[in-house]
């Protein structure tokens, strides 16, 4: 084998392997995304369930999680998620994760009648 031959080679490997890393990291940061957003539904329910989330809370909590689906969805419209658009999932799903742990440790208790 040629020299030349074996640096395309080698080129063509490494291009290859940066790709698959590539690929991998974009698919560990979407599940990641989608597990903070199940994480969160779930925290949400657990609140409802068990009284220290208010109907109006709760209301407010589940809008902002569309909205943060809603988001992820047009950003991956155009069939790709890049890091600017990445970060801003992530810092949404920051601020979701703060009001919802906040709302639910306030004093604010679902009554009975509600």
């Amino acid at each position: 084998m040629k020299t030349l031959d074996k640096k395309k080679l080698t080129a063509t490997i490494i291009a290859a392997s940066l790709s698959a890393a590539c690929l991998a990291a974009d698919t560990a940061q979407a599940a990641g995304i989608n597990q903070r957003q199940a994480a969160q539904r779930d925290s949400i329910r657990a609140g409802i369930d068990d009284g220290s989330l208010t109907r109006r809370e709760a209301h407010r909590l589940g809008r902002q999680q569309v909205s943060l689906e809603r988001k992820e969805q047009h950003f991956r419209s155009d069939g790709e998620l890049t890091r600017l658009e990445r970060a801003n999932l992530q810092t949404t799903a920051d601020r979701n994760r703060a009001s919802i742990y906040r709302q639910r440790r306030d004093e604010q208790v679902r009554s009975s009648e509600e």
